[in-house]
């Protein structure tokens, strides 16, 4: 993205100063929309499994 302006800003009037900010805008939108997507993962649920499951004995369950 090239945001270098066409002339300097003490030479441009307001309306092109206004056109030079909203392309950058629009340039900006742009950049914003594409990391957003790169920057988005799946989340993952952490699941306990029969494996890592605790287990409790009897003695467990007569303390409580």
């Amino acid at each position: 993205m090239n945001y270098k302006p066409k002339k300097p800003f003490f030479k441009m009037n307001i309306e092109e100063l206004k056109e030079y900010v909203n392309e950058c805008k629009k340039k900006d939108r742009i950049v914003q929309s594409k990391k957003r997507y790169k920057t988005r993962k799946k989340k993952m649920r952490n699941r306990k499994t029969r494996k890592y499951r605790k287990k409790r004995t009897r003695a467990v369950w007569l303390k409580s």
